[in-house]
């Protein structure tokens, strides 16, 4: 009876034992499951943090991009003939006024054309004078020579009419009147030849004259057409500005036609723009822009979009912007800062860019409360701009968020500000 009892009484403790150690190990596994989901509150000191308070008012939309200053008058300078670069004036970067030698190519074949035809010129110019002084001596002569046969027909004339007379009277013969009549005839035929003969000489002078003229000018226009070329060797600047591209060496021989160099004018600029193509796709012809110079001053320039590349690039578009007004210190090749206006929010909240906050996204930030402490809540935002982004959801006025990284924060639902 005793032995019965005891065996009882052991059996129920050791199922006690095990009912109690399950117990445990069932409260130990709750609590430490419980503990995994529970997140404990942080504590951040809040001069490590950068802080931002929401703002209702008008934000300017706008996109940003670096770009090049660009002239919107650009000249090509190039030679009409082959040479060798003989001097070198001003290069890459160089200011240049009109007709400032920029480079001098030499053409050996050129010159002694240009030499051989301008001697030419003199024998033929000569020769012109020579034509003239040689008809104005035969014209002279042949003048002297008429108006002395002139005189002697004028006088057999005379002869002949009183011989007319004394014949009828018969003092004389008819063979001495026929006499004097055949030489009357004789004088005057050879009169009438000598004019002929002076009008003769006038034509074969002008036509003379004409050919020489001809074949002067023929040799100007060779001359004047191998001039402009050696006068392109000389490469002249033909407006005011930059010279843009110049990679000529001392030397080096260059094709008729060839580049020589490119000058930019300082006056109309552009600025050439490189954007992503989901910001160049929002852009629109007559958008209001702004640039100023990279690293220089902060000196503002209006601007106005006039022009979109339609090629996309590597995801990439060039914009164009007309540089209004602006001062010397502006010029072609330098490097601008962008800001294009894409729009106005008018009584929209706004916000300095939490750190992973995207436009038009939802972002978990955290929202400080009156009583310091940060507590994460899920925003809603919307176009972002300069590194400010509107809130559509999720803040109100006047409320102060973290804007700094907080990813190492990660996990932690509310921090304790301190």
């Amino acid at each position: 009876m005793d032995k019965t009892i005891t065996k009882k009484r052991t059996t129920i403790r050791k199922k006690l034992l095990i009912g109690g150690s399950l117990a445990a190990i069932i409260l130990l596994t709750t609590y430490t499951v419980k503990s995994s989901f529970e997140t404990p509150i942080k504590k951040v000191e809040i001069a490590g943090l950068e802080l931002a308070t929401v703002e209702v008012g008008q934000l300017s939309i706008e996109v940003a991009g670096v770009g090049t200053v660009q002239p919107k008058q650009r000249v090509l300078h190039s030679v009409l003939d082959e040479g060798v670069v003989a001097k070198i004036i001003k290069r890459a970067g160089d200011y240049v006024h009109t007709e400032d030698v920029i480079a001098v190519v030499h053409n050996n074949k050129i010159a002694e054309s240009i030499r051989g035809l301008r001697n030419k010129l003199v024998l033929k110019a000569a020769e012109k004078r020579e034509l003239e002084v040689t008809h104005r001596v035969d014209q002279l002569e042949i003048t002297a020579e008429i108006e002395s046969l002139k005189s002697e027909v004028d006088v057999t004339k005379v002869v002949y009419e009183s011989q007319q007379t004394l014949s009828k009277s018969g003092v004389i013969s008819k063979i001495n009147l026929m006499k004097a009549q055949v030489e009357l005839d004789s004088k005057t035929r050879k009169l009438a030849f000598l004019k002929s003969k002076k009008e003769e000489q006038r034509t074969i002078h002008q036509l003379k004259k004409q050919n020489n003229q001809v074949e002067l000018e023929q040799l100007q226009a060779e001359l004047a057409a191998l001039e402009r070329i050696e006068d392109s060797l000389t490469v002249k600047a033909s407006i005011s500005g930059l010279v843009l591209e110049q990679e000529l060496e001392i030397g080096q021989k260059i094709e008729s036609g060839a580049k020589v160099a490119v000058v930019g004018g300082t006056h109309d600029l552009l600025a050439l723009v490189k954007l992503p193509q989901s910001q160049a796709q929002q852009i629109t012809i007559g958008m209001q822009a702004k640039v100023k110079l990279v690293g220089a001053n902060n000196t503002e320039y209006q601007a106005q979009v006039v022009r979109v590349e339609p090629k996309v690039q590597d995801g990439y578009q060039f914009v164009e912007l007309a540089i209004g007004e602006h001062d010397n210190q502006i010029f072609p090749l330098q490097d601008v800062h962008a800001t294009i206006e894409l729009s106005r929010a008018q009584d929209s909240l706004y916000v300095k860019q939490p750190y992973g906050a995207h436009a038009n996204k939802v972002a978990k930030v955290y929202v400080i409360d009156s009583e310091d402490k940060a507590v994460l809540r899920s925003v809603t935002f919307g176009a972002h701009s300069n590194g400010y982004i509107t809130i559509k959801d999720g803040l109100q006025s006047d409320e102060r968020v973290i804007v700094s990284n907080t990813a190492h924060f990660a996990g932690a639902n509310e921090l304790k500000l301190f």
